[in-house]
């Protein structure tokens, strides 16, 4: 299987080298990190290691994953004095925040999941331990970590509705390599069920829930003061706001429409729209045209706030400003959810204390979302009608909407504590 694997890799890279050759001449995306994507550290990192040092490596993928890690890290430097952590990304973008929120002692790329690439990593840094996030599940680096004599746990493991479907197809690969991970530690029910299926040792499957909710605590804290949000948004602390995160192509006329029969009834209401993807901004202008709203990008908002005044829409078009303006929704609405996309986590508008809808395709949060639904405060809604009728439920009962607000935001905090759990399960790996 491994043989196989290999060979399909090979054949991957020659076809797709001179795409990939021609995106590198005129993007800087695409040759950031090469060296490293290819197991040659830099010359500075190089300098700074130590024969004596001790290391554990974590693997995470994108901007999603390397946020989740940031207690994650904190704890693992608590209780893991003694050792250095290395902190891998496969994106320029998780690369970036990564460095911003200073996880690790290093951070490199992580190396393209050829033997000859991961193996050279792996001999420099001989980690003790091995932390993959989600499902980062690559064959090569898994095996040749396991060589080197490190622990290999995943943390936060999921196993989407889609990416089951897809695995099933190499369960036989899956199922060697999942014999050199010792401990798989994952969301949900639905998770540990899927992993198992796919070929994991059932007593080596645990359920730890999600290190995302931890970071939910001081979210408010992170956030800002509420009227400095307010003034960077050219909004007043009255204004009645919708706020629809993360939503992905064929939701947004949807919530549009929605939107518009809103207005008929609250012709004040604000909606502040982000998409997922920040590619599709200049898409979504195109739909906001054909609808005759007045909007203004974020972007120009930094400008010039006074001409929010005039607008009906915001369309978020910047990093790291979606927590924002959750934190001064009145109701909010979480994408990926009226298309087949499996959702968006619900979580942080939840955590809030802020009402939240979403459709109903939510698979990859499916037992967050049935849990949230039985406060009331978290509901599914179907269509553009449904999400018309929920927004309105919630702007005419402000009583109801702040009791169901306060219901999900204990409901969070229930939830929590994940990330002492899987550095319980470390300590027991590592011992």
């Amino acid at each position: 299987m491994y043989f196989l694997y290999n060979l399909l890799l090979i054949l991957f890279l020659v076809l797709t080298a001179p795409f990939f050759l021609f995106k590198m001449l005129f993007s800087k995306r695409y040759r950031q990190g090469i060296c490293e994507r290819f197991g040659f550290l830099s010359k500075e990192i190089k300098e700074n290691l130590c024969e004596s040092d001790k290391y554990i490596l974590i693997r995470a993928a994108s901007v999603g994953e390397v946020k989740a890690c940031k207690f994650l890290v904190e704890r693992l430097r608590e209780n893991f004095p003694g050792y250095k952590i290395v902190f891998s990304t496969v994106t320029p973008e998780g690369y970036k925040v990564a460095r911003d929120l200073n996880l690790g002692d290093i951070r490199i790329f992580s190396p393209l999941d050829f033997s000859f690439c991961v193996r050279k990593i792996l001999r420099i840094f001989k980690p003790d331990l091995f932390i993959l996030i989600e499902t980062e599940i690559w064959p090569n680096l898994i095996k040749e970590a396991k060589k080197t004599g490190s622990k290999i746990i995943l943390v936060n493991g999921r196993i989407s509705k889609g990416s089951f479907k897809n695995y099933k197809f190499i369960k036989p690969l899956l199922k060697n390599v999942f014999r050199y991970i010792d401990v798989f530690s994952m969301r949900e029910e639905q998770d540990k069920r899927r992993i198992i299926t796919l070929g994991a040792e059932p007593d080596k499957v645990v359920i730890s829930g999600n290190i995302k909710y931890d970071q939910l605590i001081d979210i408010e804290t992170k956030a800002g003061n509420k009227e400095a949000i307010y003034k960077e948004f050219g909004l007043k602390d009255n204004d009645l706001i919708f706020v629809a995160g993360s939503t992905k192509e064929g939701e947004e006329e949807i919530i549009l429409k929605a939107y518009q029969k809103v207005l008929e009834k609250f012709p004040k209401l604000r909606l502040i729209l982000t998409p997922r993807h920040l590619m599709r901004v200049g898409e979504i202008e195109k739909i906001f045209s054909k609808y005759n709203l007045e909007y203004i990008k974020k972007t120009d908002i930094r400008k010039d706030s006074s001409s929010v005044a005039d607008t009906d829409v915001i369309l978020l078009d910047t990093i790291g400003d979606l927590i924002k303006a959750y934190t001064i929704a009145t109701i909010t609405f979480v994408g990926g959810s009226l298309v087949p996309e499996g959702g968006q986590n619900i979580m942080e508008p939840a955590s809030l204390g802020k009402p939240v809808l979403f459709g109903p395709w939510m698979e990859s949060f499916f037992e967050t979302a049935e849990l949230l639904k039985r406060t009331g405060g978290a509901q599914e809604v179907k269509d553009v009608y449904e999400l018309a009728d929920k927004i309105i439920h919630f702007l005419s009962n402000p009583k109801i909407r702040t009791a169901k607000g306060e219901e999900l935001r204990k409901a969070v905090l229930s939830m929590q504590g994940a990330t002492q759990r899987n550095i319980d399960l470390i300590r027991k790996v590592m011992n």
